[in-house]
């Protein structure tokens, strides 16, 4: 962390959900579902984000919740904003790496649906689009994982969502 910070380099931990193994999906769920529950919970969590922050000279934080319950899609949005303000307060970054999506309404791929763009770029310092999920999951039928005319979409109707200093287009390779 000090070197980097000799070299103006913000450092900040990845905080995400994804749990691999047998049962990791339902159990990446339920993990945020149980984090976002209630306001003392989301505040636990921001406390423990705080805190590590703080423990390591952290300059931030990057928060990668994927797969989220379509039922915690308000309660999400709520702890973003929360930990938002908090990072604000302290002078910390916070950004978001955030499933890509082309659309509110209707609903179009049940991974990036609970996300709403709006809520969670207003909450954050840098909103980082994982543009890799054009096809590959399922339901979404054959064809390739990110095209140019995806990415023209994705971003597009992130652009109506925030300002463009916030977006950052995350591809893969």
């Amino acid at each position: 962390v000090s070197i980097a910070h000799r070299n103006n380099t913000m450092i900040l931990p990845v905080i995400h959900n994804l749990l691999y193994g047998e049962g990791g999906q339902e159990t990446s769920r339920m993990v945020v579902s149980r984090m976002v529950a209630t306001p003392s919970s989301r505040a636990a969590a921001i406390s423990n984000i705080i805190a590590l922050i703080d423990r390591f000279g952290f300059d931030g934080v990057n928060i990668d919740i994927e797969d989220v319950y379509m039922s915690d899609s308000g309660k999400l949005s709520q702890f973003y904003t929360e930990l938002g303000r908090a990072m604000r307060n302290r002078g910390y970054f916070l950004s978001a790496s955030v499933p890509s999506r082309i659309r509110d309404y209707p609903p179009f791929n049940p991974f990036s649906d609970p996300f709403d763009y709006a809520a969670i770029g207003a909450a954050v310092d840098q909103f980082i689009v994982m543009l890799y999920n054009e096809h590959g999951w399922l339901g979404s039928g054959p064809g390739p994982v990110v095209s140019s005319g995806w990415m023209t979409k994705v971003l597009g109707y992130t652009l109506t969502k925030m300002p463009a200093s916030k977006v950052v287009a995350a591809i893969s390779v």
